[in-house]
């Protein structure tokens, strides 16, 4: 299956943009990824959060879901 992938954080929703390994504000800019893309991105979580700094803005990525794809004729 596939869907989107979006995340919240001190920057508000963000969604994920696969082809430049990076995160929009606008889901227009989202591309669908698979789920054994999603659960990668899920176990890496917790490392991205390591180096929360709001002095300089940075911050990790939380709430991170998979939203999927209806398929059609489903």
């Amino acid at each position: 299956m596939r869907g989107y992938v979006s995340m919240r954080n001190e920057d508000g929703t963000q969604w994920y943009v696969p082809e430049v390994d990076s995160w929009s504000g606008s889901k227009r800019d989202a591309r669908p990824v698979s789920e054994q893309v999603f659960a990668i991105m899920e176990f890496r979580v917790d490392s991205t959060r390591n180096r929360d700094c709001p002095d300089n803005g940075f911050f990790g990525v939380y709430r991170l879901t998979f939203h999927p794809i209806k398929e059609r004729g489903a």
